[in-house]
């Protein structure tokens, strides 16, 4: 790994990656974080013009952008907006299909959480994300069929999940799961110190006293004004056991 990189977690909407991020950049070493997601247009005001030539967020200037790798001028977009600012660590929720290119960049990790504990979210902007990025992923070529916003929602999820895991592990990229946050001790350190580079008692400590399994299933009648519960489960155990392409068809 190499330490003289700035630090990024690429993960997604919705995973925990808020409270996750805040927490490791309280206890890195001089970090320097970005508190939002540098390369999402809708977070970056400042650099927004630039950004969104390559990178996506629910704004319909860029949202085709989402499930794209970027175009040959990538580098150079992220060399005219990260390289002139002085940040050492970014969390970034809409960029999944950038590993490559941000390998070339920084040091980075992967925070995932799966479908059925991520659904459902109880922001409307993560439900117009995931709509967004359901036409993205059919505007490039995936094989997504769902109907519904929920289900196209969570259709986007798995497709995003599984390409995102399988281009880490092809990579060999450190992937933290959701669920590794609850190891023991010992096991939760090591996962840390890989993804992240430092070794330390207090962000295991951290971790440890703030870490929150929550249920997301709303009560029977959907409070969010989608499905319930259960319909939710369902839906997400089709769509991850089903037949989705989750790569690009010609």
């Amino acid at each position: 790994m190499d330490r003289a990189k700035p630090l990024l977690m690429l993960t997604m909407p919705n995973s925990g990656s808020t409270w996750f991020a805040k927490l490791i950049a309280s206890y890195l070493p001089d970090c320097r974080y970005y508190d939002k997601e540098f390369f999402n247009p809708v977070c970056n005001l400042k650099h927004e013009i630039i950004l969104r030539r390559n990178f996506g967020s629910e704004l319909a200037s860029c949202y085709l952008n989402i499930a794209s790798a970027g175009d040959a001028h990538i580098d150079d977009d992220i060399a005219a907006t990260w390289g002139s600012e002085n940040y050492t660590f970014t969390k970034e929720c809409q960029s999944a299909f950038k590993l490559e290119a941000f390998l070339r960049h920084f040091r980075v990790f992967v925070f995932l959480r799966p479908t059925i504990e991520s659904f459902p979210p109880s922001r409307a902007r993560v439900w117009s994300f995931y709509e967004h990025a359901w036409h993205s992923l059919k505007f490039h070529g995936y094989a997504v069929n769902a109907e519904t916003t929920a289900d196209r929602a969570i259709e986007a999820h798995c497709v995003i999940y599984s390409h995102l895991r399988s281009d880490a592990e092809a990579r060999g990229v450190p992937i933290i799961y959701y669920g590794d946050l609850f190891d023991e001790r010992e096991a939760l350190r090591a996962r840390l110190e890989e993804a992240i580079g430092y070794d330390d008692d207090d962000i295991v400590d951290a971790v440890i006293a703030t870490r929150v399994r929550a249920d997301r299933a709303p009560s029977p009648g959907g409070g969010n004004g989608f499905h319930n519960g259960n319909q939710q489960m369902l839906q997400a155990d089709r769509f991850i056991r089903g037949t989705p392409a989750f790569s690009p068809g010609l």
